[in-house]
């Protein structure tokens, strides 16, 4: 089966999602193709029309902006939704100039991408409550973000004693939406005992 992957250049977790299941894809033993572009094209999709696989694939596996864009080049399109960016719970976290954006351009992106698909992925139940919510009756599917074991586990060592300074790891990216910007707030009330990584 050939699987071909359009994806934006984020550099944010939906990167490395797309090059998690890139990799993972191929260890089962698909034909995947990855095409990696600017994510300007979140402004513009209509200049993808002309991008096209290298092979004809069965697959066509994109995000919800620019899905609608692949719409017949594979036999099935499947659009990931990671999270609903018109759920009301974000508009507190959208600035004027990403409301205008959202608003004028990407609702209707995304409302193309979904409805264009033969499958939707939601990684995880609230995403696609909120998906089916906002767009209407979707075929959406539920398939929860993995970890890879190999990488995280639990350190061997038992020391039961807490080294000073204590160290914190904030994962995400630093947004509003994510609470980055309590961590100045948090980390002066924890005072210097408390180191902080992101």
């Amino acid at each position: 089966m050939k699987i071909w992957i359009p994806s934006l250049r984020y550099h944010s977790g939906a990167s490395v999602y797309t090059k998690r299941l890139v990799r993972m894809l191929l260890e089962l033993g698909y034909e995947v193709e990855h095409s990696s572009f600017s994510k300007l094209h979140q402004l513009f999709p209509y200049l993808l029309k002309f991008k096209r696989p290298k092979a004809k694939p069965d697959i066509v596996i994109a995000d919800s902006l620019t899905g609608f864009m692949f719409r017949g080049v594979g036999k099935k399109l499947i659009i990931i939704e990671h999270h609903c960016i018109f759920d009301p719970v974000y508009t507190p976290y959208r600035s004027w100039q990403q409301l205008l954006v959202h608003e004028l351009l990407w609702r209707y992106y995304e409302k193309k991408s979904l409805h264009s698909a033969d499958h939707v992925i939601c990684v995880s139940e609230y995403t696609a409550r909120s998906v089916q919510q906002i767009f209407g009756k979707l075929p959406v599917k539920v398939i929860l973000n993995g970890i890879e074991t190999e990488l995280f586990v639990p350190s061997k060592k038992q020391d039961k004693t807490l080294q000073s300074p204590i160290r914190l790891l904030f994962i995400g990216n630093l947004s509003r939406r994510k609470g980055a910007d309590l961590l100045p707030t948090i980390m002066q009330t924890l005072g210097n005992d408390f180191q902080l990584r992101y």
